[in-house]
């Protein structure tokens, strides 16, 4: 994970997937103890034929009916052997299947469960706030009040990592810019109750959209904002309402095809749990869409994001960095792209009746 002003990402959603690491324990052990157990049996049985061999007179060894025998029982222990390598790799697969599932979760969630110190911030007028969901749990979230009452003001999804605190100075950033910020925080994370899903970040999302609502931001003044899997929470906030922009940094077409791209040998579409579709979404959008990606990301692949730009409705515009990866789009001046971007191609629109 990197520090404030970067995205997180973990497996699935995480650059630093060490695949390897990720395979079962048990069931690459299980595979090795039966590998290990079929040589054996190979070894054992050609002692004991090698044994037969040297019992038998030196004049009977090359008789029809003794070469037979032993070319049937040779026959036979491959066979053994071969079973018991298949074995060894069913099991060594339903175990890597098995770990994907169970497991998925905390490959794909990596909180930082520590309560970020809105003072540390050093934004005036940042304020930690109460989201209440639908779930009835209370989350925590950063809120800062535009400068003015028709400022943009920026709904902020983060990634899968870390926590608040790490998205500090991409706040104090937009703060600078005189946008209003409301930063989530998802159960699970920051100190916040619940367990990180897929649902459960949606119904983050819809607290803070509630939130927003309360606080007389009309949805034309709120420019989106996801990053990395935080793109899957932003376009599923995204669809069917005429918000004033949306911004994806880094967006995969959803968690499903980035986990095929990695485990392609197993049946990901019936094992992973939190899909986070935004291919599937994107086209639902209603507002201006930036897409933000870097042509060195090997976390998720550019293609990815591209695929995403090319559903998303008009008007939209595509932003890549050619040195950039999943983590560094900041370094390249992604914030001042966003920002003008808000600024330009973003109506700031007064509340109109389909405003929610």
């Amino acid at each position: 994970m990197k520090a404030a002003g970067r995205s997180f990402t973990a497996p699935l959603c995480h650059s630093r997937v060490d695949d390897v690491s990720l395979f079962p324990a048990l069931g690459l052990r299980a595979a090795a103890i039966t590998t290990r157990a079929a040589r054996a049996e190979a070894g054992k049985t050609d002692r004991l034929l090698h044994d037969r061999e040297e019992a038998v007179p030196h004049g009977d060894r090359r008789g029809a009916a003794g070469d037979r025998a032993l070319s049937l029982q040779r026959g036979a222990t491959l066979m053994r052997v071969l079973l018991r390598l298949l074995a060894a790799a069913v099991l060594g697969y339903c175990g890597v299947a098995a770990t994907l599932y169970f497991a998925q979760r905390r490959i794909v969630f990596v909180p930082d469960e520590a309560r970020p110190d809105v003072v540390a911030v050093a934004v005036p007028g940042l304020q930690a706030a109460t989201l209440r969901t639908a779930g009835m749990l209370d989350l925590l979230a950063w809120w800062l009040p535009p400068r003015s009452g028709a400022r943009p003001v920026v709904l902020y999804f983060h990634g899968n990592g870390g926590n608040l605190a790490n998205r500090a100075a991409r706040l104090r950033a937009f703060a600078a810019a005189g946008f209003g910020v409301l930063m989530p925080e998802y159960p699970g994370y920051g100190g916040n109750p619940g367990a990180p899903s897929e649902r459960s970040f949606y119904e983050a999302a819809a607290a803070a959209l509630e939130f927003l609502k309360a606080q007389g931001v009309s949805d034309g003044r709120v420019a989106v904002y996801g990053e990395s899997l935080g793109t899957g929470v932003a376009a599923w906030a995204a669809a069917g309402r005429r918000f004033g922009a949306l911004v994806l940094e880094s967006p995969a077409t959803s968690v499903t095809a980035l986990a095929r791209e990695r485990y392609w040998f197993l049946p990901v579409d019936w094992l992973v749990r939190d899909p986070f579709d935004t291919l599937g979404r994107i086209g639902r959008a209603e507002a201006p869409v930036l897409v933000a990606l870097g042509e060195r990301d090997r976390v998720v692949p550019p293609w990815m994001g591209r695929a995403v730009f090319a559903a998303a409705p008009a008007p939209k515009r595509l932003w890549a960095a050619a040195e950039g990866s999943h983590e560094n789009l900041v370094e390249f001046g992604l914030i001042d792209v966003v920002a003008g971007f808000i600024e330009g191609d973003m109506a700031v629109a007064a509340p109109r009746p389909t405003d929610r």
